[in-house]
């Protein structure tokens, strides 16, 4: 990380904490040039997966490849979405009797919850992260 300076008439000097990361979505594991309270590096993964096969309905499990997730762990519901035809879906969305809801994330798989209609379509899930090993 950097620190822009800046002068204020008023305030004075500002200094702003900047990024020094230019970020990209990927599938692949990637620091985000944050820490957590802890001061863990927090990493992000984004996971293009089916979610359960057409006619399913309860609880699901994705799988996210992940080793080593530590305290922290979250969905990114900003950057998470699934896709049926030409629509996209947020997660934890409903419309009349079907629904998809992300409920939680375990040591190797996400775990959600599906009515039978919405299930079998493919979605983009982005997970946030530390480890244990750092």
């Amino acid at each position: 990380m950097y620190f822009l300076k800046l002068k204020n008439s008023i305030l004075g000097k500002i200094y702003i904490k900047k990024k020094d990361v230019y970020f990209k979505y990927s599938a692949n594991e990637q620091w985000t040039g944050e820490y957590w309270l802890d001061g863990k590096k927090i990493y992000t993964k984004t996971i293009y997966q089916k979610i359960g096969t057409s006619g399913d309905s309860g609880t699901i499990t994705i799988p996210h490849n992940i080793q080593n997730i530590g305290d922290f762990s979250a969905i990114d519901f900003n950057h998470s979405f699934w896709i049926a035809g030409n629509h996209k879906w947020a997660f934890n969305s409903k419309e009349n009797s079907e629904y998809i809801s992300l409920i939680r994330i375990g040591n190797s798989v996400l775990y959600a919850q599906t009515s039978s209609g919405w299930s079998g379509f493919y979605g983009y899930i982005t997970l946030r992260y530390t480890k244990t090993t750092d």
